[in-house]
């Protein structure tokens, strides 16, 4: 069942304002639109629906290669589905785009979040910078 078909039938009442449903109707209608596809991505996420939020996840890297968001969403979707090789191929692709960014402190928060979650995987625990022997 693919991410359209299981929303079509949902109660938006049930799921609040930015039901999956109401998200997945803004993305049909525009499907260029980066923060309505993140939000019905992390919705698909929240609610334990992680194959549907990878599908979303992953047209929404091919619409938007360079953007940092996409990837750190991915990664941890990825992580939670059990794929965690490619969840650290998306995390370091994070930080690739990263350091061709400016920093800001919304930026340089997902930067730890990635390096943290990249050594959970790797090495079982949570360090907010990569190891130097890597």
């Amino acid at each position: 069942m693919s991410w359209k078909s299981r929303t079509e039938n949902s109660d938006p009442k049930a799921e609040g304002p930015e039901s999956i449903r109401y998200l997945r109707d803004e993305v049909v209608k525009d499907p260029g639109n980066l923060r309505n596809r993140l939000l019905l991505g992390w919705a698909l996420y929240d609610r334990g629906y992680f194959q549907d939020a990878l599908i979303v996840h992953s047209e929404s890297r091919e619409l938007f290669p360079d953007e940092v968001e996409i990837y750190y969403a991915l990664a941890m979707t990825q992580k939670m589905s059990g794929r965690v090789d490619d969840a650290v191929q998306s995390f370091q692709m994070v930080l690739r785009l990263l350091d061709q960014r400016e920093y800001s402190d919304s930026l340089s928060m997902i930067r730890r979040f990635t390096m943290g979650h990249i050594n959970m995987i790797k090495h079982g625990k949570w360090e907010p910078r990569i190891n130097s022997k890597e």
